[in-house]
């Protein structure tokens, strides 16, 4: 039962990550699009 929580939150702690990390890029991206 904790065990599978544990991993549970592990997988969702690095798709966390994996979102951050697009978001971070999508934002750039954005901000490049407004300057020009």
């Amino acid at each position: 039962m904790y065990l599978s929580l544990f991993h549970i939150l592990y997988r969702i702690k690095n798709y966390n990550c994996a979102f951050i990390y697009i978001l971070c890029k999508f934002s750039t991206t954005m901000r490049i699009d407004q300057e020009f």
